[in-house]
């Protein structure tokens, strides 16, 4: 009897089932995986780089898009593997949540500063870097003894009529090989 009451469940169960195996045609595919495996990364050198802005007047930057007072700076790295099978370049991204989406610069962040002004960051060649897009970050070749040198640009950048105050903003960067 237990049998017989326990009959219809089953037969439900086993319904369901076939759902589970059915035909894969039309809804198969392909996950390719690829990446590397380094024996060592490099170690930054130069943690914390403070880029110091030199003073422009409001007049510099006059009109939206008018850039002024450009600084250089540079992320120095060491230890990096350089043998036969390692990268032999580098790069460093950078990132920030606080930054202008429409033109990829660092937003001012200093309460009360200056406004309509952003801090813009190039590579060397004048190429500009958009924050939180790791494909226009400029690589640089590692040399034989396994240093690196990183060099950049910022200045600032007018989005509107720029008033006087302080610019402040910063971002972080991450090393990426090739």
């Amino acid at each position: 009897m237990k049998l017989v009451r326990q009959l219809p469940l089953v037969m439900a169960l086993g319904l369901c089932a076939t759902h589970a195996f059915a035909d894969g045609t039309g809804g198969d595919g392909t996950v390719q995986f690829t990446g590397n495996v380094n024996t060592q990364t490099c170690q930054v050198t130069t943690k914390d780089v403070a880029v110091n802005l030199p003073t422009v007047q409001v007049q510099a930057l006059g009109a939206a898009g008018s850039t002024a007072g450009m600084e250089r700076f540079a992320i120095q790295l060491s230890g990096c593997a350089h043998g036969d099978n390692d990268m032999k370049k580098v790069a460093a991204a950078f990132s920030n949540p606080e930054f202008d989406a429409t033109t990829g610069n660092l937003v001012n962040t200093t309460k009360d500063g200056a406004k309509g002004v952003e801090v813009q960051l190039l590579n060397t060649d004048g190429s500009l870097i958009a924050v939180n897009d790791p494909a226009t970050s400029n690589s640089v070749t590692i040399g034989d003894d396994g240093n690196a040198v990183i060099p950049y640009m910022a200045r600032y950048y007018a989005t509107d009529k720029v008033s006087e105050g302080k610019v402040t903003a910063n971002s972080t960067f991450t090393l990426s090989y090739q």
